[in-house]
């Protein structure tokens, strides 16, 4: 690249740097707890790059969005590298101030394969285009955060204008704005609510709880870290966003009090992964230049206690003059709770020698407030069943369904000894084999629900891999088979579906709210997990013509479970494959949501709809592909405490069998404990 190219884009990185930095450069930090164990991966910089003709960049953040996540990247020098040939400050031909990457969900490989937002040349290109009125020479745009909702994806950006005066020095800052679109890997349209397209806010980092973003901004006026907040349906509003005192909230910016005076370079933050309350990730100052420090805190407004740091090491035959643009990356985790991966940037000394971003993994020990393997208590008799329902009791018994020809169903006196109590069908109900052809008449993932005196029991009708199934129902007064008034009735399927739709209706959770309203999750693969509202007379949908509302998706996801404590909702989901004894990838994932139709979001923010899920329940020695869990209610105001879940039991040649834990609220999230 020419000079004069190489001089244009470089006050962008001085911008953020110095707006980043300089304003926080009199704070005296006091001395971090021991350094890290952490292990240095080097650069990220590969083939997705390579073909991106991505020589050098920086930024890295990343945020959740359906099916992956985007990662955003600031100034980006561009270049042609042969295979097996790295980038240099020599070979650079052009620049540009953002680009924008792809990373599907559940990629784990470090450095991360990442998928470029390109113009039609291969090239990639910048996500955000000026208005015509706009200065293109004197005007660069740099990606902040962002955030997913619904069907659109949202994404903030600093505006900094330049001038043609020499040195390094000649910008300013001129706003936030926030764009829009409708997919994860394409251009961005800039929002211009009343004809402006400035926004309150440079988000530097967004948390949601609930129905409320968190934003927060790295600040020159007051110096620090401040945080605002605005409703997730009034995003695009800029006279919506409110600004925290220290007390109390605010629409006037300039009441906005620091939450946290230290705060260099960036901030990260996330869900404490594997944890309760919040990790932040910021990085170094003048007096540490190579340390990255982790904070955490209960609560979005703070107080954010300092419990870690990470001293950066020297490349061979470099010197490092500042770390910055760190951030936490939960998604390159296989288990986020016991070990974090972070990225990093570096400005190395000497004439402004380019770099690309770096990874980092740190181990964590395992928290007290979360347990995700362990064994379980031993039980007893007729213990071997696949894809149990929840449990219910009726007079001095438990009751359990499973799996198999006619419905497998078990008994229990006291939930550790177990015994075979028949099946709910002698012979399948006809209507199943019209329904689905090729039904051989095991019936699938039972769930039973107590209704006005009754039991609803409802099922599945599939073939294995098939699209074409049904959720039947049948229904019962009574659960005792020695009872007079003990006897099935058939109600015919609840909902079904067929190929090319989408979702695959097995898999069954039931939920009666308190409200008395009732509910049905399902779904299994395809496009995941879905709800549909009952009518509590009958068990069979209360509007039919109504699409069911989409909860969760992932590549491999099925066996949902509905649950309510407090003020929330709660979803488990299984993740990974079930079925093939001690090969099985079964495991347990969870979100929680204010409403019962979602969003149900993990403890990272992330929407389960996008690939979200916080681990619940893995697999642990011979406890192999734990799943299809069910929450049993013991009442009061408690609300649920146990679990029944089935896993493969290595001992026993990797046959299904019952287990039961217990779960422990934390923060209103569930931990499960044996």
């Amino acid at each position: 690249m020419k000079r004069a190219a190489r001089k244009a884009i470089l006050p962008v990185k001085y911008f953020f740097l110095i707006c980043l930095l300089l304003p926080l450069a009199g704070c005296v930090t006091t001395s971090p707890p021991p350094e890290a164990n952490a292990n240095f991966g080097g650069s990220i910089w590969q083939d997705g790059q390579r073909r991106a003709e991505i020589f050098f960049q920086d930024g890295g953040q990343s945020f959740a969005v359906p099916g992956g996540t985007l990662w955003t990247f600031g100034d980006t020098f561009f270049g042609r590298a042969p295979t097996n040939e790295t980038p240099t400050n020599k070979k650079l031909d052009g620049a540009i101030s953002a680009t924008l990457a792809w990373l599907p969900a559940n990629s784990h490989q470090l450095p991360p394969v990442l998928n470029y937002l390109v113009a039609t040349n291969g090239r990639a290109r910048s996500p955000f285009s000026l208005f015509p009125e706009e200065d293109a020479r004197h005007l660069r745009l740099w990606p902040l955060d962002g955030v997913s909702l619904g069907k659109k994806i949202y994404l903030f950006y600093a505006m900094v204008a330049t001038t043609d005066a020499p040195g390094p020095w000649n910008f300013h800052g001129v706003g936030t704005g926030l764009a829009v679109a409708d997919g994860p890997l394409q251009p961005f349209t800039r929002l211009r609510p009343n004809g402006d397209c400035r926004f309150p806010v440079n988000a530097n980092q967004i948390l949601r709880e609930g129905e409320w973003l968190y934003l927060y901004e790295i600040s020159e006026r007051p110096k620090g870290l401040v945080l605002a907040r605005v409703r997730v349906d009034h995003i695009e509003e800029p006279a919506a966003y409110e600004f925290f005192t220290g007390k109390t909230w605010t629409p006037h910016r300039a009441a906005a009090k620091v939450i946290l005076r230290e705060a260099y370079g960036q901030v990260s933050i996330t869900r404490r992964p594997g944890r309760t309350g919040l990790l932040m990730a910021t990085s170094s100052d003048f007096w540490h230049p190579r340390e990255i420090q982790l904070r955490t805190a209960a609560s979005p407004t703070g107080p954010w206690k300092l419990f870690r740091r990470i001293v950066v090491p020297e490349l061979p035959g470099k010197q490092t003059e500042l770390v910055y643009c760190t951030f936490l990356h939960p998604e390159l985790s296989e288990n986020p709770a016991r070990q974090l991966v972070l990225t990093f940037c570096r400005i190395l000394k000497g004439n402004w020698e380019l770099s690309n971003p770096e990874w980092v993994t740190l181990p964590l020990a395992p928290g007290a407030d979360t347990q995700t393997h362990f064994q379980p208590r031993p039980l007893a008799g007729q213990t071997f069943i696949h894809d149990p329902s929840t449990i219910q009791r009726d007079g001095q018994q438990y009751h359990i369904f499973g799996t198999g020809p006619g419905l497998r169903a078990k008994t229990s006196p006291d939930l550790v000894h177990w015994e075979n109590d028949g099946r709910i069908f002698a012979e399948p109900p006809a209507w199943t084999q019209k329904q689905v052809p090729g039904f051989q008449g095991s019936m699938w993932a039972p769930d039973v629900v107590r209704v006005n005196g009754k039991f609803y029991l409802y099922y599945s009708v599939s073939t294995f891999g098939q699209q074409v199934s049904a959720i039947g129902l049948a229904t019962t007064p009574t659960l005792d088979r020695a009872a007079t008034n003990y006897f099935w009735t058939d109600a015919g399927a609840v909902i079904t579906s067929t190929n090319g739709g989408a979702y695959n209706t097995i898999d069954p959770s039931a939920l009666l709210d308190r409200d008395g309203r009732l509910w049905l999750a399902f779904g299994s693969y395809w496009q995941g997990i879905f709800l549909t509202e009952l009518n509590p007379q009958t068990g069979l949908r209360l509007h039919p013509q109504t699409p069911p509302v989409h909860l969760a998706w992932n590549n491999s996801i099925e066996a949902a479970c509905l649950a309510r404590h407090g003020k929330y909702y709660y979803l488990f989901v299984n993740w990974g494959e079930c079925c093939k004894g001690t090969n099985s990838t079964y495991e347990v994932r969870v979100g929680r949501a204010e409403k019962i139709t979602g969003p149900y979001l993990d403890r990272n923010g992330n929407d389960l709809a996008g690939g979200g899920g916080s681990p619940f329940l893995q697999s642990s020695g011979p406890i192999i592909g734990p799943g299809h869990i069910g929450i049993l209610d013991d009442g009061g105001s408690r609300g649920p405490t146990r679990f029944s879940y089935h896993y493969y039991d290595a001992l026993t040649e990797g046959r299904s069998r019952l287990a039961l834990g217990k779960i422990q609220w934390t923060d209103d999230w569930p931990v499960a404990a044996p």
